[in-house]
């Protein structure tokens, strides 16, 4: 059972995935860095086991961001403040710029 992309645990799994899948590195890499086996990483791939604060450290050395850029929640999660009737954060109608036509 994996856990909800809504869990912090989940969100951090998700940007791991997506980052690593972006540069190219297999989750084997991660774990022989890691010097864990491929079922303990993917526990934690899919969320059901919280990463370690020094997993993160390392993780975000092989991915060469900071690990806080591992903490942040997805960018298509809604806003906390979505749901107390603020305005949402795209642009209404008529914002959009003039383009050339082509």
């Amino acid at each position: 059972m994996s856990a909800s992309l809504a869990t912090f645990p989940g969100s951090i799994a998700a940007n791991v995935r997506a980052m690593a899948a972006i540069q190219g590195i297999t989750c084997t890499a991660i774990a022989r860095t890691l010097g864990i086996n491929q079922s303990g990483l993917r526990r934690k791939w899919v969320g059901e086991v919280p990463w370690k604060t020094t997993d993160l450290e390392t993780i975000a050395g092989i991915l060469n961001v900071s690990p806080w850029v591992l903490c942040q929640p997805r960018y298509d999660e809604t806003p906390a403040f979505a749901s107390e009737g603020t305005v949402g954060l795209v642009a209404g109608r008529g914002f959009e710029p003039p383009t050339s036509g082509l």
